[in-house]
């Protein structure tokens, strides 16, 4: 049975769904109380370890597939996982935890301090920068 990659890169992205939802409750919960940092230091000192998670993964599952595939595809499930972030997030905080829009799109201000635009950007570029720069394919 041939696998198809665009199903596996989908349930990666589920798994990455669940993990930064898990990381943002850690940061908020633990390590921003235990360390009294604000919030967006707190962020930005997190951040490499969510970069992390995304390359680490990313790096396992474009090794470990069995499915064939190539840099277009790499690009592809780059960009889905990028809008499917951004639309899970805007579903979920808009929707369910009731997060006005204001909310949610300060979240994107650099200047502000606010790293989800860089994570964002790790997300779109992790399954290309991989399999060009690490798996070398």
């Amino acid at each position: 049975m041939k696998k198809n990659i665009y199903v596996q890169a989908f349930l990666i992205w589920l798994i990455f769904a669940i993990i930064t939802i898990f990381f943002g409750a850690f940061r908020e919960l633990v390590f921003i109380p235990f360390s009294g940092l604000r919030g967006n230091l707190a962020r930005a000192l997190l951040l490499p370890l969510a970069f992390f998670y995304i390359f680490g993964i990313t790096y396992l599952f474009l090794k470990k597939t069995k499915a064939p595939y190539n840099i277009s595809d790499t690009i592809k499930i780059g960009i889905f996982w990028f809008a499917a972030t951004i639309l899970f997030e805007f579903r979920f905080g808009g929707l369910i935890m009731g997060h006005p829009i204001e909310k949610l799109l300060a979240d994107y201000n650099l200047l502000e301090g606010k790293t989800w635009a860089l994570f964002l950007v790790c997300i779109l570029i992790a399954p290309y920068f991989i399999n060009k720069y690490i798996l070398k394919k």
